[in-house]
Parts: structure tokens; sequence; C-alpha cells
């Protein structure tokens, strides 16, 4: 403890010193003096046989004189001839003199090899690391990677494992909170050598290391944003994704993002996916689900908008399917004939349309000039601009869809394609009326599958029991005669719903049969998220499980 307070006197600049302490100040004969006297104090302590040597004053003198040699207040000469006469000192020939640098940090090192093999219990992490320093200056200007390369050697060996655990041993005689602050002077250190190696794989597990034990690191918060920042631009450096300096989604509309989007997100899920871009982002979105909010998401974000945009200028026009400003001009034209149709189909006409929807016809009729007053209400204004938060939002998608296991081509065997049923009566549409409930099946599949996907139309039996329930219920409604609308209103799943035609329809009916789709619609996708999460939580259970086993 003298000698490493003589050494932050002596290593002060003179100009922030006082008059009185200049004249005070340790000179570098009474330094080395000092570090010769521990050194001799140490060595006169009796040693069992079992014991290791206390090596923190050999270790000291060792680093102290190569400190003075590097500020040039010792030649090398000098300091080998101080670490030769050491008992742990390598002895220098009488005829051996060290003139330049390259000798000198070559002698230092065989002592620090020397003082490592006395440490029998592998516990001086600090020999280790002067060892690894000596090898890569972290402070130059242009590092090299044969240096990185030697210094990360040197820590794999017995400071670091395979798995980039670091095994620091923490001494009871070290000042609280000294431990702390060795870890994170090593893993700064270990950072910056993986960066000039280049090595993002043994980075991110150093990462993810990092993450779980936040307690054990001094500033831990500041030590996580470098680390981080590092390994962004590892990836971006290594996938080669440049920083996105224009908008390309300036005259871009929210629904042409959107479009193409989907066929981005579909095309994620399928086997040609290994795209630098695309890995890039994938390796980014685990980066910000490992941050979890602990730093600025604003780099991390950064980088997902620009691997984004690679994506979507690059893969986007190659993958099938009309220009979007094509389906947005055919989806206008639609909407277009809808309204047309729907105004004619305000007016009753068939009795079968005056049996669902009296009412409705008697208040288009009594109401038809406030209704004519109302249709010139303006539409909302529409955002022609696509934000950033858009962006990333489509590419969490993309990489969700990544995850799930590709769709089976396989038809469900109660899909109901080209007829529909009432699973409630026991009866089917023949097939002779396959063509007049086509425009129905089309318009329900149009409005539920937004998401590009074929709706299984299923009756609601079907849907709550799979494993042979609905049998029952079948024979049940079969055997019973048909009831009218408002028979068994209590219980909604009874309902009888008449089939008709959707030129038939009113726009009651109409509507209720559309609300009745979206609802099933809604079902299958609750479902089926569910299952994606069940999925990634067995793949989290399986990979812990993987972990804990290595």
């Amino acid at each position: 403890m003298l000698t490493k307070c003589l050494w932050k006197m002596y290593q002060k600049p003179v100009e922030q010193l006082s008059q009185k302490d200049r004249e005070t100040r340790p000179t570098v004969e009474y330094l080395i003096s000092a570090l010769e006297h521990a050194v001799e104090v140490v060595s006169a302590v009796p040693k069992s046989r079992n014991s290791d040597p206390i090596l923190e004053p050999h270790y000291k003198i060792v680093s102290i004189v190569y400190k003075l040699v590097v500020r040039g207040d010792l030649k090398p000469q000098e300091g080998a001839d101080i670490l030769s006469r050491q008992p742990f000192g390598m002895e220098l020939g009488d005829d051996i003199t060290l003139d330049d640098n390259e000798d000198w940090e070559e002698y230092v090192i065989r002592n620090l090899h020397h003082l490592r093999d006395k440490d029998k219990s592998n516990w001086q992490h600090r020999i280790i690391m002067r060892h690894a320093r000596l090898l890569f200056d972290e402070d130059g200007e242009s590092p090299e990677l044969v240096q990185a390369k030697a210094a990360f050697n040197v820590l794999r060996e017995s400071m670091f494992t395979k798995t980039m655990v670091m095994n620091v041993w923490k001494c009871d005689a070290e000042r609280p909170g000294r431990h702390h602050v060795y870890t994170s002077q090593y893993i700064r250190f270990m950072v910056k050598i993986l960066v000039v190696m280049n090595d993002r794989v043994n980075l991110e597990m150093v990462l993810r290391r990092l993450r779980k034990k936040g307690a054990d690191f001094y500033h831990f918060s500041d030590l996580w944003q470098m680390c981080s920042m590092a390994y962004l631009r590892l990836l971006r450096q290594g996938f080669q994704v440049p920083p996105t300096l224009d908008d390309p989604f300036k005259s871009t509309s929210l629904e042409e993002l959107e479009i193409m989007a989907d066929r981005i997100t579909e095309w994620a899920g399928g086997p040609s996916t290994d795209i630098p871009a695309f890995n890039c982002l994938k390796e980014t979105i685990e980066l910000k689900k490992l941050n979890g909010g602990l730093m600025k998401a604003g780099a991390i974000d950064d980088l997902i908008n620009d691997c984004y945009i690679i994506i979507y200028q690059e893969i986007g026009p190659s993958l099938p399917g009309p220009e979007p400003h094509e389906v947005l001009e055919a989806r206008a034209r639609a909407r277009a004939r809808e309204e047309a149709d729907g105004g004619l189909e305000l007016k009753p006409s068939s009795s079968l349309g005056n049996l669902f929807n009296t009412s409705a016809a008697q208040d288009s009729g009594a109401n038809g000039e406030g209704d004519k007053t109302a249709a010139p209400e303006a539409a909302p204004r529409r955002r022609a601009g696509v934000r950033r938060p858009d962006i990333i939002r489509k590419a969490e998608q993309a990489f969700a869809r990544f995850g799930e296991a590709p769709k089976s081509s396989v038809a469900p065997s109660k899909s109901r394609v080209g007829s529909v049923s009432s699973g409630r009566n026991g009866t089917h549409t023949p097939a002779g009326d396959a063509e007049e409930g086509s425009d129905a099946e089309n318009q329900g599949r149009a409005e539920a599958g937004e998401e590009g996907e074929d709706t299984e139309m299923k009756d609601d039996t079907a849907m709550e029991g799979e494993d042979g329930e609905e049998a029952p219920a079948q024979a049940t409604a079969a055997s019973s005669p048909r009831g009218s609308i408002h028979d068994s209103a209590d219980d909604e799943r009874k309902v009888w719903i008449p089939v008709v035609p959707v030129r038939m329809m009113t726009p009651v009916t109409a509507m209720t049969r559309k609300r009745k789709m979206l609802r099933q619609a809604r079902k299958k996708r609750a479902v089926k998220r569910k299952k994606q999460e069940r999925k990634e939580q067995r793949e989290k259970r399986e990979k812990r499980a993987r972990r804990a086993k290595k």
C-alpha cells in the first residue's frame, strides 16, 4: 500500500502540485527502494509446503519498473538490472544488454511468465492482464490484428472460457468494490480486442454474459452501452449495411408499404432468406430484445431501419404480385362498385328482403331525404408519408414470421371450399347452387382474410370441439324441426342463419354475415398466435437446456 501511494504521488504532474508538495515529491530511487523493501518483507514470511507465495509485491515491482521505462524515467538496461536482482526475477547474462524497447518488453514478458508459473492456484488475474496489455496496446491509434490475436490467446488460456465466461478471483484482502472495477476494465479490453479481430460470435456471447450479471460490473450502464455500440458497428461492417442518408419512403404511402410488407413477411417465412441484410436484421432484433430498454434504442432502430430498407428495395420488387399502385387502384374501383351496388340494395327488391329487413326498408323510405343530405360527408384525410415506427414494426413482423414453422400444403379436412353448409340443420346446398354462392364466399374471403390467408369456414360447433363433438350436435339439429329466427333467442349458438346469395341480401343481413366471418377469422388468428407463443417458449426452454448441458 505504501508503494502504491508513493507511485500515485510520483506520477502526478508537477504542474498540479503545490510548492510544498513539489519539495516532498518522491524520487525514482526512493520509489524503487520501497518496492524492494516490500519484496524482502514478503520473502521473509515463513511458508508451509502447500501454501502459495505472496506474489503481489513481486508483480508490483515488475509493473512499476515497466511503467518507469515507458515514461522514460529509466533506461531499459537499468530496469532489467533492477528486476534481475529480485528473488523471482529472470537473470541476465553478463554479456547481454537491452538497448531497445522490443528486447525490454520481451524480458518483462519472461518475468511475468515466471510469476504465473509460481501462481499454482491461478488467482493472480492482474499478471495475466498485464501480459495481454503488453501485447496489445488498447490506446494505440492503429491496433494490429496480430497483436490482438496474441492478447486474445493469452486471455483465453486462463481468464476467459470458450463460452466467454470471465473467471476473476475476488481477493478477501481487496478493497471493497475494487473487484467490480477490475471486471469492467477487463470486459472493455476484451471488447476492443474482439472489435479488431472482427469476432462477432464471441462478442455476442460476451453481451449475453454481461446482461445476465449487471451487478458484477462498475458503471454497468456505460459498459453496456459501449459494448452494444461496438457490436452494432461489427454488424454494419460484417453485413455491409451502410447508414441511410435519404428517406426512400418519402413518396411512399402507408398503403403501399403495407402491401409490400405483407409480401416481404411471407417471403421471410420461406427458405430463401439467407441474404446479408436479413441476417443483420435478425441479429439486430435479437440485440434489441437482449437490451430490454437498458440503453436507448436509437442506434439499434437505425440499423433495423437500414436493413429493412435494403430488403424493401432489393427483395420487394422481385416478389410475385402486381405493383402496389395497381392493387390500390383495383381496391378503389372495387370500393366504388360496392358503394354503387349498396345504394341500389337500399331499396327492397324481394319479399325475402322485406322479411329480414322490414324496419330497415321503412327507415330508408322515411329518411330518404336525410340520407341524401348526409351523403356528401367528407372522408377522413389519410396520411401520405411513412413514419419510422411503421418500418420498425414491419421489420419485427418479418422477423417473427421467420421464426414460425412453414405452413403445411395439406388442406384442412373441415374446410368448406365451393359450398356453404349449415351444421345446425344438417343440410348442405347442392352442387348446382355453387355458382350462386361463390360471390358470397369470395366476399367473405376478401373481408376475413386480410393477411393473404384462406379463411376456414367452420360452424360454431366445429370451432368449439374438433374431436368428434360436432356429430351429436348435427344429429340433434337434424332430428328437430327448423325453428324461426326468434326461437331459443337466449342461446346465440342455436340461432339458425339462412343461406342467402349476396345479391338477395339486404344490408343488415350482409353485415351480419360479414361480422360472423370476421369473428371466425379473429378466432383463427388468436389460435395461431397462441400456437406461436407456445412454440417460442418451448424453443427457449430447449435452448436453455442445451446451454446447461454445455
